[in-house]
C-alpha cells in the first residue's frame, strides 16, 4: 500500500502543476493576452495524460494486491493525501470557471466589435445564416 501512497503523492504533484499553470495564465487572460491559450491547453493535456497513467497504475495495484491493513500513521497520511487531491481538484475547477469566463467575455467583445463595422455585419449575418 505504500506504493499506492507514493502514486497518490505523484498524482497530487501533477494536480498542483496543473493548477499552477492555470493560475499563471489566468493572470494573462485577465489582461486580455490570449496568445498562450494553445500552449496552456497542450501543457494541461500532457499533465492529464500523466495523471491518467497514475490512476491506471493505482487501479492495477489495488486489483492485484491482497488488501493489507494500513497502520494508523499510513492510514492518516493516505487520508491527508486524498484530502489534498480533493482540494486541488476543487481549486482547478474554480480556476477553470474563471478562465472560461475570461474567454467568453473576450469572445463577446470581439463579436460586438465585428458587429460595429459594416463589413463585420456582413460576416456576422453570413455566420448567423449557417
Amino acid at each position: 500500500m505504500s506504493t499506492v501512497l507514493e502514486l497518490l503523492k505523484e498524482k497530487n504533484f501533477y494536480l498542483e502543476r496543473f493548477l499552477e499553470e492555470s493560475r499563471k495564465e489566468r493572470g494573462r487572460f485577465k489582461a486580455r493576452h490570449f496568445e498562450n491559450l494553445d500552449i496552456l491547453y497542450n501543457k494541461r493535456e500532457q499533465i492529464l495524460l500523466n495523471i491518467q497513467s497514475i490512476d491506471q497504475r493505482i487501479s492495477e495495484m489495488c486489483g492485484a494486491e491482497e488488501e493489507e491493513p494500513l497502520n494508523p500513521p499510513k492510514k492518516d497520511e493516505m487520508e491527508q493525501m486524498l484530502s489534498k487531491i480533493k482540494d486541488n481538484v476543487r481549486d482547478i475547477m474554480e480556476e477553470d470557471l474563471q478562465i472560461i469566463s475570461f474567454i467568453e467575455n473576450e469572445k463577446t467583445k470581439i463579436i460586438k466589435e465585428i458587429g460595429q463595422t459594416k463589413e463585420g455585419r456582413k460576416v456576422l449575418n453570413g455566420y448567423k445564416a449557417i
